[in-house]
């Protein structure tokens, strides 16, 4: 369509041109046969000067540029749909009047969008009846369109957003607040509301408790208790607000990392070497406290009696595992993986790491050197 409508405008343009071409050589030839004929008469005998030739100058015609707009969607005949086809179909109808004719066109047009579903079947019922009849279905669009909402748009829309206003269900809930103002905008419309006040007061009662306050806690540009308008600008201006303080405060956390301690461990038992490398102590092994058994009193004093007597305090609960009797430092699940947190398992995998590195290490510097055993034995065998 957009093809055919640029080569038309094209033709057409040539044309204007051709004919105003046309027009001035009309003019000079009309001049010089009106001055051949001055002098005809001025040489022979008088003769009746012909009628002069009068030529009147062709206005020219501006260029009009014509919109092209969007063609409506394809339609099944979803009831829920049926209204959004409507108005792409009207607005095309309004912007693009001169390609259609008449009533009759602009109908089947519309049949041609109608490829599927209930709206299909439609279709075809309008087409077999033409061509059994002989006679147009529907005269007039208006005809039309009645029947199309009758068949295709939603039943007792205004029952429905009457009903929906009075219930819970279109309140915000977790929804934003441009979502909430469109579909509570389109409610009040199929509904018919017409006064100020009742829909501020539906409108406030499904927004959100937060962004209520603060709309009604504004101490300079509250809007009017009958002004929707102004109601829905503040109420969309407040939520902006809050996720933009929302995003200033969430500043990054910076992770703290404990630094891994060296840790001398003696060799073994029997061993050749009496000093080794290095060897990492992972933060995991803390080393064993000295099993010392405490010591008891023999003959308590009546203070230490009366002390026994008193009431047990209150245990100290872990606030990592929820346990009695120990704090978060000293939590004995503090290194289970399911208990850990973001930066203890960062420093977990660092340390386990590293001891890997430093068995490594060690296990080829034997390797290198070889053992006791295997030294005592090349001793023995050199010896012999």
């Amino acid at each position: 369509m957009d093809t055919t409508d640029t080569n038309l405008s094209e033709r057409i343009e040539t044309l204007e041109d051709k004919l105003a071409e046309v027009l001035a050589q009309s003019s000079t030839n009309a001049l010089l046969l009106q001055q051949l004929v001055n002098q005809i008469a001025a040489a022979g005998p008088p003769v009746a000067p012909p009628n002069p030739i009068i030529t009147t100058p062709i206005p020219s015609v501006p260029k009009v540029h014509t919109l092209k707009p969007a063609p409506p969607n394809e339609f099944s005949g979803d009831r829920s749909k049926g209204r959004a086809f409507l108005n792409s179909c009207e607005l095309y109808i309004r912007l693009a009047p001169q390609q259609f004719a008449d009533d009759n066109t602009m109908v089947h047009w519309v049949l041609t969008y109608m490829k599927s579903g209930r709206a299909a079947l439609f279709a075809d019922r309008v087409l077999r009846s033409e061509q059994r009849t002989g006679v147009q279905r529907y005269s007039t669009w208006v005809d039309f369109r009645k029947v199309f909402i009758a068949e295709f748009c939603p039943k007792n829309e205004v029952q429905l957003a009457l009903a929906k206003l009075e219930t819970p269900n279109y309140y915000q809930g977790r929804r934003s607040v441009d979502e909430y103002v469109d579909e509570f905008r389109e409610l009040v419309d199929q509904a018919g509301y017409k006064e100020g006040l009742a829909i501020v007061v539906k409108f406030r009662r499904g927004l959100q408790r937060e962004i209520q306050d603060q709309i009604a806690h504004l101490p300079i540009g509250r809007p009017g208790d009958d002004d929707p308008d102004g109601w829905y600008d503040a109420a969309v201006r407040c939520d902006e607000n809050r996720i933009a303080n929302s995003l200033f405060h969430a500043t990054p956390r910076q992770p703290q990392s404990r630094p891994l301690t060296m840790v001398q461990i003696p060799t073994g038992v029997g061993s050749s070497r009496t000093s080794g490398p290095p060897q990492v102590n992972p933060f995991w092994q803390k080393p064993a406290a000295p099993n010392v058994r405490p010591s008891v009193p023999q003959n308590p004093t009546p203070m230490d009696i009366d002390a026994a007597k008193r009431k047990a305090a209150t245990p100290v609960v872990c606030y990592r595992c929820g346990g009695a009797g120990h704090v978060r430092n000293n939590c004995p699940q503090q290194y289970d993986i399911r208990f850990m947190t973001s930066d203890e398992k960062e420093e977990f995998l660092q340390g386990w790491a590293l001891q890997t590195d430093v068995e490594e290490v060690q296990l080829k510097a034997v390797e290198r050197e070889g053992t006791p055993e295997e030294e005592e034995r090349d001793f023995r065998r050199n010896s012999e």
